[in-house]
């Protein structure tokens, strides 16, 4: 991890073939899905390194920190259902599997308030309502936001969670 000034190296992580990292909002926290097929969460203040428990062996990558930082979204394989998207307590527990109809998505973001998950399913970006009080739950099914006219896949970023920038790739 480089200092975002530019004035040198501040920590290695203990990691190999990292698929995707994503930062705690609070900063101190790195979290990363390894090609191995588990997420870590690398603390900075102490630099240790955890492995909370999701009950998944399978991850893909692209996982993303909710903007209250208690949960993390992330992308998994399903044997019967392909890629599909799974959100977790961030200290471990049981998973919840998001419900997009059979759909392979991935891709996760999460909306500023923490009230939306969105996800990406081939040319199209999706929407799901989740809340995570008393315990995170799916709270609607999904909503096509955009849909690609060229039919050549999607990317997006989520700048701030809310300001989302789709770009159709042909």
């Amino acid at each position: 991890i480089w200092a975002a000034d530019g004035t040198g190296l501040i920590q290695t992580l203990p990691v190999d073939s990292v698929r995707s990292v994503d930062w705690s909002p609070d900063g101190r926290t790195v979290g990363l899905t390894t090609r191995a097929g588990r997420v870590l969460y690398h603390r900075l203040d102490t630099g240790t390194t955890d492995r909370p428990e999701s009950g998944d062996e399978d991850l893909s990558g692209h996982i993303r920190f909710s903007p209250d930082g208690q949960h993390l979204a992330y992308e998994a394989r399903d044997a019967e259902l392909g890629a599909v998207v799974r959100v977790m307590p961030v200290g471990g527990g049981a998973h919840t599997q998001i419900q997009v109809n059979g759909l392979e998505v991935d891709g996760p973001a999460w909306s500023r308030d923490g009230n939306t998950l969105y996800l990406r399913w081939s040319a199209a970006l999706l929407a799901v309502g989740v809340s995570a009080r008393p315990v995170f739950r799916q709270t609607s099914t999904h909503e096509v936001v955009y849909q690609s006219t060229i039919g050549g896949g999607l990317l997006y970023t989520s700048a701030a969670h809310d300001d989302l920038r789709c770009v159709d790739r042909g």
